[in-house]
């Protein structure tokens, strides 16, 4: 963890931290959100049924799925960043490739996890390359 991304994000920019971990637990965060909805019945929230989220909702392996939207965080949190960007890469390329074989079945997939984690994927890189280049050793 003491190599990982975060922590040496931690080290420079702490406020960017919250920043990261929030955009990367936000879509498991909503989804979760939108579970209890459909259990509970919130008066504040609305899932509707025939929507993405309510499908998944439905599905059996929702929770696999939450698992797998939460995987980005934990590369981020535990991955060593010179293996980062590679991690995530076949990570979207897994969750694209599930996406398309799932949207000919049924699209129960909600896409908000690999648009975001694509859509960051460059911001990632070029932070991530700052934090190498002026990483230091710290003292013990």
């Amino acid at each position: 963890m003491k190599d990982s991304f975060l922590w040496a994000l931690y080290r420079q920019k702490k406020s960017s931290v919250i920043i990261y971990i929030g955009l990367f637990l936000l879509p498991s965060l909503l989804d979760i959100l939108s579970f209890f909805d459909e259990k509970y019945a919130f008066p504040f929230w609305y899932t509707n049924p025939q929507s993405t989220v309510g499908r998944m909702i439905e599905n059996s392996s929702f929770w696999w799925m939450i698992l797998f939207n939460l995987i980005p965080f934990f590369l981020l949190l535990f991955i060593h960043q010179r293996f980062l960007i590679r991690m995530l890469i076949i990570w979207a390329c897994l969750s694209g490739g599930y996406y398309v074989l799932n949207s000919w079945f049924i699209a129960d997939y909600a896409n908000s996890t690999i648009s975001t984690i694509i859509l960051t994927l460059i911001l990632i890189r070029s932070e991530n390359s700052k934090l190498l280049r002026s990483f230091t050793q710290p003292s013990t």
